[in-house]
């Protein structure tokens, strides 16, 4: 059963649309009738944990166009130019074709659409290539198709259609979606992928010169959605570090004038080396503050 739980896993971070937490709901939805194990939320953790840090491992590096990155830069192309564009949408095309009219609906100026759906996405993960619905607003519904091509095209991905409204555009590519070990979330609302240790550090810049009021890390991997950290100042001008990893009886604090303490701290949390609660003496949030290291 654990391989199946496994497989399952991998499957769902493969396809790429989902962060940890969502993967993990829906593992035990699914297995839990059938589960005759002790705790299936820790297997389902475990499983995640693993499987996610495999595929950062084997995902190209970002300095490599990978085919799904041509497929989003074309997608977003077409919806720049009024074709309504959905990615892993809906679970399958009787539900897309239903659905996609409220996406028209609420684009102003839509022409037409393409999506595919989530079997869709399954097929591309096994390598069986993406398949495409498309449609028009008004008009030939051929137009949005050949714009469609000709899109994927310029973007560089190998097209196989041949201009029948009864065939669905076909993309032959190797299907490789990124995921993110960690994002930065500032109260400015400003967004960092996978910020290095030089990159949170000049985020503790920007909070200790008011230039942000705090701001959160968070693990997209993680099979909980309430693991972060996040840092800002008290009324002393105090770095105030907060961590939490999965529950209240989990959630602690730390207070330290020294941004070099602040930051060994938190980018040790956010990396994963060991000692790295040593750096500051931490309380469980609501008890009295920590002395400041």
């Amino acid at each position: 059963m654990s391989e199946e739980v496994r497989e399952f896993i991998r499957l769902q971070i493969a396809m790429g649309f989902d962060e940890g937490h969502e993967i993990a709901v829906n593992a035990v939805e699914c297995f839990e009738d059938e589960y005759e194990g002790d705790d299936l939320e820790g297997l389902v953790a475990a499983l995640l944990e693993q499987e996610w840090q495999e595929h950062l491992l084997a995902q190209p590096p970002d300095s490599h166009m990978s085919d799904c990155d041509r497929l989003d830069l074309a997608f977003a192309e077409l919806e720049s130019t009024g074709v309504v564009a959905r990615q892993h949408f809906t679970c399958c095309q009787t539900c897309g074709n239903a659905e996609i009219g409220d996406e028209i609906g609420q684009t102003p100026g839509a022409r037409g659409y393409v999506y595919y759906h989530f079997q869709d996405t399954e097929g591309a993960v096994e390598g069986g290539g993406l398949c495409l619905c498309y449609g028009s607003v008004r008009g030939a519904p051929e137009s949005i198709g050949h714009e469609v091509v000709e899109a994927l095209q310029r973007n560089g991905l190998e097209v196989s259609w041949n201009g029948d409204l009864a065939k669905r555009i076909r993309v032959d590519l190797r299907w490789q979606r990124r995921h993110l070990w960690l994002r930065a979330e500032c109260a400015s609302g400003e967004l960092y992928s996978d910020p290095s240790e030089k990159t949170l550090f000049e985020l503790f810049g920007d909070v200790e010169r008011g230039e942000e009021e705090y701001f959160v890390l968070t693990k997209p991997g993680s099979a909980s959605s309430e693991v972060f950290s996040q840092v800002t100042l008290d009324d002393d001008s105090r770095f105030v570090v907060e961590y939490r990893a999965g529950d209240q009886e989990h959630h602690f604090q730390a207070v330290t004038s020294d941004k070099r303490l602040a930051h060994a701290a938190l980018t040790g949390w956010a990396f994963e080396l060991d000692g790295w609660r040593d750096h500051l003496t931490w309380m469980p949030l609501g008890s009295a503050r920590p002395p400041a290291n």
